[in-house]
């Protein structure tokens, strides 16, 4: 008998996987590696940061106020990956019972709540990372140093995985995405082109990489 789709059951949590992977090769050697190779693994190490390809004041006010938020949009352009609503509904919850309980940490709820989060978090990457470097990648990130990142340095993670998504974009599509402007509308939790389009799915169209033509008419 076959579990519910949201028991984990040694495949995807939140449904049966899919049948094939993006697992690209590169169409646009515009990150360093030549036409029709293939990344193993992320692009940036876990303390890379700094070298992250939208590193700014955008990319640092996103992590450092709201990269669960971030994370979750960008994890949304990727197809095929399920979990990623449930992963960041769990890690507010255990943010706002820390936030709540003072010194106490949350007690046993508190904890409880943490551990899902990770847990979520944790099978969500686990798919990005499949899907964007296939069966071979997936095995260069253990379960144990995937849980190391998103334990010890959770921002670090967030950075290197949209980077992750960012290159894939670059890479397979020739999409140039960043994060979106600062404001009190928290835009910069968002991915978006250079031309300031918020991106939801990719491949999306050519145009929208390119600033609009310069009219001469009066």
């Amino acid at each position: 008998m076959d579990l519910p789709p949201l028991f984990f059951s040694g495949e995807y949590a939140y449904g049966p996987a899919p049948s094939a992977s993006v697992d690209y090769a590169v169409e646009y050697p515009l990150m360093g590696l030549p036409k029709g190779a293939k990344r193993a693994t992320w692009r940036l190490g876990i303390f890379e940061c700094f070298s992250a390809q939208d590193a700014g004041l955008r990319c640092c006010c996103a992590h450092c106020c709201c990269s669960i938020w971030t994370l979750n949009a960008a994890q949304k352009v990727v197809p095929n990956v399920k979990g990623e609503d449930a992963a960041l509904a769990l890690g507010v919850v255990a943010q706002a019972i820390n936030n709540n309980s003072g010194d106490q940490g949350g007690g046993v709820l508190g904890a409880a709540a943490q551990a899902g989060a990770l847990l979520a978090r944790a099978e969500v990457r686990r798919q990005v990372f499949k899907e964007l470097y296939g069966q071979g990648g997936f095995v260069s990130e253990r379960a144990g140093t995937r849980y190391f990142y998103l334990v010890c340095c959770p921002c670090c993670a967030a950075i290197q995985e949209v980077d992750g998504i960012q290159t894939w974009a670059k890479e397979k599509y020739g999409h140039t995405l960043v994060y979106g402007p600062l404001g009190l509308d928290c835009a910069c939790c968002g991915l978006e082109t250079v031309t300031g389009i918020p991106v939801t799915k990719v491949p999306y169209p050519k145009e929208w990489d390119a600033p609009p033509a310069l009219s001469m008419e009066r």
